[in-house]
């Protein structure tokens, strides 16, 4: 069962802003959801306590902090870093580096504004993905599934996917 959009004006605006080249529209089931929402609470929360225990966020060079998202037309983001120094930037022009660079501050501290951590607290280089795909195959063909995927392989799935089902 797929979720409907919020909002139908800002869901575009969100999408348009993300994409590299035109927006894209999709749906989420209400399970993959509760998915997303259980790693928050859980797995997500723990890799960021131990982050700020540690000590993680605050040595963190040229993090900023998100003090305002604003979804006008060019959906921009306002920071602050430490120093005090203020900015916006339209977040279609904020590059991977930049993103992972995102904070916000959370009732504990600084807390990363991307939704996939590592196991340490710090937001996923999506480079990183392959290593995970690589080792998600070992473990299945361990356990005599030879399941062999990528991230590139899902994107696409998926997209057939969501063909397949909005054209019935």
């Amino acid at each position: 069962q797929a979720l409907a959009a919020p909002s139908v004006e800002l869901m575009p605006t969100v999408a348009a802003a993300i994409a590299k080249r035109r927006e894209r529209m999709f749906y989420v089931s209400a399970a993959a959801l509760a998915g997303v929402t259980t790693y928050m609470a859980t797995t997500r929360r723990a890799a960021i306590r131990r982050a700020q225990r540690q000590g993680r966020y605050h040595r963190l060079p040229g993090m900023r902090i998100v003090t305002r998202i604003s979804l006008s037309k060019d959906c921009r983001v306002e920071w602050e870093d430490r120093l005090g120094r203020r900015g916006d930037d339209a977040i279609r022009l904020i590059g991977e580096r930049g993103r992972r660079l995102l904070f916000i501050e959370g009732t504990s501290g600084p807390e990363p504004l991307a939704l996939w951590l590592t196991e340490g607290g710090m937001p996923m280089d999506y480079r990183s993905w392959e290593a995970v795909f690589r080792s998600a195959n070992q473990r299945c063909a361990q356990f005599g599934k030879p399941i062999i995927t990528t991230p590139h392989v899902c994107r696409h799935s998926f997209a057939l996917k969501m063909l397949v089902t909005l054209r019935i």
